[in-house]
């Protein structure tokens, strides 16, 4: 399972992290077919809890230590963690500061991923 956690600004001060999760990107590797839920509320990120509680599922993320915080945060045990891809770039290029999902789509995939979103939508 490949996925991408979403996020916007949170002021909550009980988190560790101040971000809330606002949508899921999932990417079905059969079909080669991302998807995008919006989640508007942190109870509707339960839908995934016993997918990514399931460690017999494998998932791939960027920045999964993040994501681990941020689910556990909302009840969620993130298990199965399979390879993190911003852990991969920092041993690649461990001068690089840029690991976001945007600036590694361009550095190793040479994909703006604003054109590509514009093209798709």
């Amino acid at each position: 399972m490949i996925f991408y956690i979403h996020t916007a600004k949170d002021d909550n001060v009980e988190k560790i992290i101040k971000e809330k999760i606002i949508g899921f990107s999932i990417f079905d590797e059969k079909s080669k077919e991302a998807t995008y839920l919006t989640i508007k509320n942190e109870e509707e990120s339960n839908i995934f809890k016993e997918i990514l509680e399931d460690e017999t599922i494998k998932k791939t993320g960027i920045n999964l230590t993040k994501t681990y915080i941020l689910l556990k945060q909302i009840g969620i045990n993130l298990k199965g963690i399979n390879y993190d891809i911003a852990i991969a770039s920092y041993i690649l290029n461990p001068t690089n500061n840029k690991l976001e999902i945007e600036n590694l789509l361009e550095q190793y995939l040479e994909i703006n991923s604003q054109e590509f979103i514009r093209r798709r939508t």
